[in-house]
């Protein structure tokens, strides 16, 4: 397998094909989920009281209590304020169903589940799924959906087992779309053709075209209101799709660099069919230490709907087959559980990147489960009180309580601030007093840096275990939680519960070492953030003038002192008089190795905007080591 270097990407008209179709159906489905809520007593700006609302059903009262705790989740993090919570609440929900449909769609022209939205005539004007539904279980066909709803139903569990993220219920979930609201988005999604959904390209226009009304309007409000961007308006706001010729650049000179090192004159990683843009300068090579593939990890902590980690499974398959310690069936499969991690602020961002990996995955290796995909969503809201004792008091040692705390005190702000949160910091200072009290003893053990890592031990309760043992720990409290919620019919405890596992999975990609960082991070000056976003990275990062100049350490910070960091950011931090402290850091402390700057040849979306890929080592070069930079902007604007 090649790296599919220069695929062609999707046609002018199929982008406005899909942008029209995904414009449509977000609003189809806005209107449609405002519409039942208020089934629920729940409007625009107000909630009845469940006990007035006599004509629902004991089902339909369950789902109000659903609603119920999936709005006060809202108004933890929008600070009581009713209005937005609820337009929140149908966002998300919005997201979460179209990227059932669109996951559901792309899924099945690859032929990996039964046809379930396609009908032909020779099942009736039925799609194969839906004609089996009706032969095996034909008294479903008397629903008013014609037992459709069962089809879907059976796609959904014989794919959702894999792909748990957009397929899980959830409070997204909670409300019954009717049946000819959810027939009408579907047939806009299948009227698309099936070549621009097979497209690699196709997911990363839906989560771009999603948002595109929605940034407009923040941009009016940013010129005309002097608005400052806060809460999930964050996540729509910056919202860029990466370009592949300069993804493929960026993951060349970084991740395929990397295996170049350790392998030397073993690999064909920088052949044009693979690593095309990879030919580095042969004295700014260093003699790396080899180490298993498996080993290898690639983080994007600001991964959108995944092109970055989409084509770093190429590069990785790659070294997986140069290798040769894992069957060619199974390399899917090993790097999606070793390699690649990503993290988002948008929910619906961190489930389509998903999909997007679980596809090419799929694509290569048909009939291998995928077990785990480690993508996490950096939304959780985690609630004070009673419900936050009661999982402190599940904690198995003093250690994982303090933990706990410190989850609670760094994520409290974790929708708007992402991967930015330096809660391993908070942690450490945690270790630092353990170490205090058991060092002189010789009962605990720390990394060299006496920080905190996955292959960190230390003594807890006794004896020496390690964070994956601690971490598993946490998780089975958090189960625990949730079974006892839904025993009980408690929504809020059930989602509470959900809430915590999520911080669990966060912290366990935030405290990671890995070897390349891949980002187009967030781009946000600082007169136009709210005052939670701008306060903490000002207090945290040299960088805080942009939220992109703030990743470019935190991305720093995430990789080996080794490792590469390849980024794209506008082209101001060169220069501009209060980036100083930035550059001073980033020349002291890293090394540039390629960086490519670029012009009307960069983004689709900002054409006049010029900015720069780059390729840092995360120590400064040694005497003799060169940088190489490619100037590719007009000497004069025209």
């Amino acid at each position: 397998m090649s790296t599919t270097h220069g695929q062609p990407g999707l046609s002018s008209d199929q982008r406005s094909t899909i942008r029209s179709t995904i414009l449509s159906t977000r609003r189809t489905l806005e209107d449609e989920l405002r519409r039942q809520l208020e089934k629920y007593g729940i409007y625009e700006n107000k909630r009845l009281p469940l006990e007035d609302l006599t004509h629902l059903s004991a089902e339909d009262r369950h789902t109000r209590r659903t609603l119920d705790a999936a709005i006060e989740r809202e108004l933890e993090s929008t600070e009581g304020d009713l209005q937005r919570s609820i337009t929140n609440y149908v966002r998300e929900a919005t997201k979460t169903y179209l990227n059932r449909f669109v996951a559901l769609k792309t899924i099945e022209v690859r032929g990996l589940v039964e046809e379930t939205i396609t009908e032909r005539p020779e099942y009736g004007n039925r799609s194969y799924m839906h004609h089996t539904v009706a032969e095996i279980a034909g008294e479903l066909t008397n629903a008013p959906d014609d037992g459709f709803g069962a089809a879907l139903d059976l796609a959904y569990q014989e794919i959702g087992a894999e792909i748990r993220m957009i397929f899980e219920e959830s409070e997204h979930t909670a409300i019954d779309l009717d049946a000819q609201v959810r027939e009408e988005i579907l047939d806009e999604l299948d009227a698309i053709d099936d070549q621009a959904w097979e497209s690699d390209e196709a997911l990363g226009w839906v989560y771009q075209y999603f948002g595109e009304e929605e940034r407009e309007e923040i941009d009016e409000r940013v010129d005309e209101e002097n608005y400052k961007i806060a809460g999930t308006d964050i996540a729509t706001k910056t919202q860029l799709f990466t370009p592949r010729y300069i993804v493929e650049w960026m993951v060349d000179n970084s991740l395929g660099r990397l295996w170049l090192e350790m392998q030397g004159g073993r690999t064909n990683i920088a052949d044009e069919d693979n690593c095309f843009y990879l030919a580095p300068l042969e004295e700014s090579l260093i003699d790396r230490e080899t180490k298993p593939v498996e080993e290898i990890k690639v983080l994007d902590p600001a991964c959108g709907s995944g092109h970055m980690l989409f084509y770093a499974f190429d590069v990785l398959y790659q070294m997986y087959l140069e290798e040769g310690e894992v069957p060619e069936r199974y390399i899917p499969r090993e790097i999606l559980r070793n390699n690649l991690y990503g993290v988002d602020i948008d929910s619906g961002a961190a489930q389509i990147a998903a999909l997007s990996l679980y596809l090419k995955a799929k694509d290569q290796s048909p009939e291998v489960e995928i077990p785990q995909l480690n993508i996490v969503s950096a939304d959780a809201v985690l609630i004070n009180g009673e419900r936050k004792e009661e999982i402190l008091e599940r904690a198995g040692s003093e250690l994982e309580r303090e933990i706990l705390e410190q989850i609670w005190n760094s994520f409290g702000d974790i929708r708007e601030l992402g991967s930015l949160v330096q809660v391993e910091d908070r942690i450490d200072e945690v270790l630092d007093e353990y170490r205090e009290e058991f060092e002189e003893t010789g009962q605990t053990q720390f990394t060299s840096g006496g920080g905190l890592t996955s292959q960190s031990t230390f003594v807890t309760r006794g004896e020496e275990e390690s964070w994956d043992e601690i971490k598993s720990r946490l998780m089975q409290s958090v189960q625990n939680l949730a079974i006892e919620a839904l025993e009980h019919n408690d929504p809020i405890e059930e989602m509470f519960a959900a809430e915590v596992g999520k911080t669990v999975e966060l912290l366990d990609v935030l405290i990671g070492e890995y070897d390349t960082v891949v980002s187009n991070p967030p781009y946000l000056q600082s007169k136009k953030m709210g005052e939670t976003l701008k306060g903490y990275v000002r207090d945290h990062y040299v960088g805080k003038y942009d939220v992109y100049g703030a990743f470019i350490e935190r991305c720093l910070s995430f990789s080996s002192e080794t490792g590469h960091v390849s980024m794209v950011t506008p082209e101001n931090f060169m220069f501009l008089y209060y980036f100083r402290g930035l550059r001073k850091k980033l020349l002291n402390k890293s090394y540039f190795i390629e960086a490519a700057h670029l012009s009307r040849y960069g983004f689709e979306q900002q054409k006049d905007a010029y900015t720069i890929p780059f390729v840092l080592r995360g120590s400064a070069p040694t005497e003799g080591e060169p940088s190489r930079f490619y100037r590719m902007t007009p000497s004069v604007l025209v």
